[in-house]
């Protein structure tokens, strides 16, 4: 007998017993079973390497054991370190992850929504903020557990919240280069701050941080890319190149750039390479995130470094329901910290 096929009926007649016994057995069911043939068809199962119907199963349950995940792209490995420590913390449960990217095309939002509710999915985690906020309450009125990560958007109190305090952030990654001297700067994002809330409150701690110190911070400090330039999905490398390229033909005067992601910053790295620029004697780089690339670029990346771990901990937790019915439905708000390297310095170059 092909043991890749092996079926209920099939264990049950190698067992000499009913098919109803072999699936009360498999399921973990109460019903009284005598040791001996609980045994027996467990054994047949395992040694035929039985795999559940999985299609089957969910026609008998409301919902899966599986888990939706939705990332704006993969290229960023800011989201795959939080999916690996989510994933880490839920290997001894049943849960599987099913990853979807949305490009941050609001119609995709929908689209990829829809797609993982139709599998019924036990619950959808959402990192880094949907931009059409309406896609949420799908989710909600399916009754679907919903867990935003890095989103403000205002939801129904049954949503989960863990957000990163990107303003404190912001103010963090300015603090350090004004503390170094620098008084005149450049803020690259690859969204528009409209579009991106972890953005939008990143540069918001930015200009608080030099309002405090009387630098006026104005919107002509700040360089995106443009809706139809993000349409065309490029990484955050060549982003990061482009309006680093652009940040300093607008504001030649600029000693510091300060990036809203750390892929963005090696961009800029890259450029200010490529144009004879030294890093960090002639202009200073600062990220967000602190992916494991930051560690090893040339010079290495001076950072804020995201609470990676602790956010996975707490997202699996509330999936898991290994969370206090007191610390439930309550927004969480973590902080980050900076990482000093090689990017940041002193201010010393004549300005051109």
């Amino acid at each position: 007998m092909a043991s890749k096929n092996i079926t209920i009926k099939d264990i049950a007649k190698l067992a000499q017993c009913s098919h109803a016994t072999v699936s009360r057995v498999l399921s973990g069911s109460d019903y009284p079973v005598s040791k001996e043939l609980r045994d027996r068809v467990v054994r047949i199962a395992r040694d035929n390497n039985y795999m559940p119907n999985q299609f089957g199963r969910l026609l008998k349950q409301q919902y899966s054991s599986d888990i939706g995940v939705i990332i704006p792209n993969y290229h960023n490995p800011y989201y795959t370190t939080i999916i690996s420590i989510i994933e880490e913390q839920l290997e001894n449960t049943d849960a599987g992850l099913l990853i979807v990217s949305t490009q941050r095309n609001r119609r995709k939002e929908r689209l990829v929504m829809e797609q993982l509710l139709s599998k019924r999915v036990h619950a959808v985690v959402v990192i880094d903020g949907l931009s059409n906020k309406g896609v949420y309450q799908i989710a909600v009125d399916k009754g679907t557990k919903l867990i935003l990560m890095n989103d403000g958007a205002d939801m129904h109190e049954s949503v989960y919240r863990v957000n990163i305090d990107n303003e404190y952030s912001g103010e963090l990654a300015a603090s350090h280069l004004l503390d170094l001297g620098h008084r005149c700067f450049a803020l690259i994002s690859s969204t528009g701050q409209d579009d991106d809330y972890s953005c939008r409150q990143f540069a918001a701690g930015v200009c608080a941080a030099m309002a405090r110190r009387g630098i006026n911070f104005t919107p002509d400090c700040i360089f995106s890319l443009g809706a139809e330039e993000r349409a065309r999905s490029l990484n955050g490398i060549d982003i990061g190149r482009a309006l680093a390229m652009r940040a300093i033909k607008s504001r030649p005067e600029t000693t510091a750039i300060i990036a809203s992601n750390d892929l963005l910053a090696l961009g800029a790295l890259a450029f200010l390479r490529e144009a004879g620029y030294r890093v960090p004697q002639d202009i200073s780089v600062i990220g967000r995130d602190d992916i494991v690339i930051a560690q090893i670029s040339v010079p290495a990346l001076t950072t804020i470094h995201e609470p990676y771990t602790e956010s996975g901990i707490i997202i699996a937790s509330i999936l898991s329901n290994n969370m206090p019915e007191s610390e439930r439905n309550v927004s969480r708000v973590l902080r980050s910290r900076i990482v000093v390297r090689g990017t940041t310095g002193v201010p010393n170059r004549s300005m051109h």
